[in-house]
């Protein structure tokens, strides 16, 4: 069953700042998870660098340098797995670097494969292959060739497209509006001796969190992991503190017209408030009451009753206090749709939403929370999600406190919400 989350610092003879590993203990699963979160201020200059090295490190390592022999390893372990990822938390890079195996309980022999999951992990992220002390320069451009290609393959998912746009123009000069994977040229410049340097730079200055979920006892993982550091000297680099800024003098509108056959629409607004704050927890929750369920005023009015639209939905962003609506719709359909979100948003702010819709809200986003449980990889996201947070939260307990918002609460983080940017991807002109 599931037992407690542990949160302690790894030391070596004394603390090591920005070194910690999570603990969530569920012995009712069949497989176990071991992920190196990487976390680093989010900056152009260094975003495709550092995006590159999980991938170049989940390649090989010096123990098992070549694919065959790494893939021989993790069939060894009962076809362990090994990802690498690059996402946004709040103003920083996140870089992870994850193995997954049979929980111990299953192993034919009675071996510990979390710790022999947990030593392969420690030689890919500290025991590279390199050559003349960098990288190989094959890995590095087959990693920026796909790397490329993702970065690319982007624009394909309009809605997303639209969506990162729109956020690149609402935090224009904040850390936030950078694509954590870079730019196309960005990683084209690169070469093995500058990503060697980034992978050096991460291991000196980043903060690492060990996240060990499963069975397992975490206390001898994180022990060995620890070891890893005793040759390198630390100059802690702490992440970007995010914040919560108010919105601009000017409503920023931007039109980007490609070929496209469905328009999006994406509005930012920005309530100011910061992600500590008491009102954050009333402005996601009304978030979810203006757009976040298939009963929220958006989807009903937008595009159930008014058939204005493909789909209407709105999310808020907590560590940056910014409320998005999204849309995909006909372009002549825009100004009426438009009218009518902003209709939505303001029965919100004056209070006219019925308790029941309120009490719906609160169940979806209680349901959506606690779904976290479901599987391992979702577990283990949603304490990923909270290394930026001030305190380690469960998702029980982020669910009480959003049961406790009142309908004031709500009106009052609505009253916040003021429009920043007006997006839209749209079809080519006649």
């Amino acid at each position: 069953m599931f037992e407690t989350v542990k949160s302690n610092h790894l030391s070596l003879e004394a603390k090591t700042e920005g070194l910690s590993y999570i603990s969530i203990r569920d012995t009712n699963r069949k497989s176990g998870r071991i992920t190196a979160a990487i976390q680093l201020p989010l900056k152009e200059e260094t975003a495709a660098v550092n995006a590159l090295v999980p991938y170049i490190l989940k390649r090989a390592c010096r123990a098992y340098p070549s694919f065959t022999a790494l893939n021989q390893k993790l069939a060894l372990l009962y076809g362990a797995v090994i990802r690498a990822n690059v996402r946004k938390l709040g103003d920083n890079q996140l870089l992870t670097l994850t193995i997954s195996a049979i929980d111990d309980r299953f192993a034919l022999g009675g071996e510990s494969v979390t710790r022999e999951c947990a030593k392969l992990l420690g030689s890919m992220l500290f025991e590279p292959v390199l050559e003349d002390g960098c990288f190989r320069e094959k890995d590095v451009e087959i990693e920026k060739r796909q790397l490329k290609e993702y970065i690319e393959s982007e624009i394909n998912d309009k809605r997303k497209y639209a969506k990162n746009r729109a956020l690149e123009i609402i935090c224009k000069d904040e850390p936030y509006g950078i694509n954590p994977l870079g730019s196309v040229e960005a990683v084209e410049a690169l070469d093995a001796k500058t990503v060697t340097e980034a992978w050096q730079n991460i291991l000196k200055r980043a903060q690492i969190v060990l996240i060990i979920t499963g069975g397992a006892d975490p206390e001898p993982i994180a022990a060995e992991f620890n070891l890893n550091f005793k040759g390198i000297k630390r100059d802690y680099e702490k992440p970007n503190v995010s914040y919560a800024k108010g919105a601009a003098e000017e409503v920023k509108r931007e039109v980007e017209r490609i070929d496209v056959q469905q328009a999006k629409l994406v509005a930012g607004f920005r309530s100011g408030i910061a992600p500590e704050s008491a009102e954050a927890a009333a402005a996601r929750l009304m978030g979810v009451l203006l757009g976040g369920t298939p009963h929220s005023r958006l989807f009903l009015n937008v595009r159930e009753k008014l058939s204005l639209c493909y789909y209407c939905s709105s999310n808020y962003e907590k560590l940056k206090g910014i409320l998005t609506v999204e849309s995909g719709l006909e372009e002549q359909n825009m100004e009426k749709a438009w009218k009518e979100v902003m209709k939505q948003l303001e029965e919100i702010q004056e209070g006219s939403f019925e308790e029941s819709e309120m009490e719906s809200a609160k169940l979806s986003f209680t349901n959506a929370l606690l779904s976290a449980r479901d599987s391992i990889g979702s577990l283990e996201s949603w304490y990923l999600s909270q290394i930026a947070e001030p305190t380690l939260r469960s998702p029980e307990e982020v669910a009480a406190e959003s049961n406790s918002v009142s309908r004031e609460d709500i009106i009052k983080a609505a009253n916040k919400m003021v429009l920043d940017t007006v997006y839209l991807l749209t079809g080519m002109e006649a």
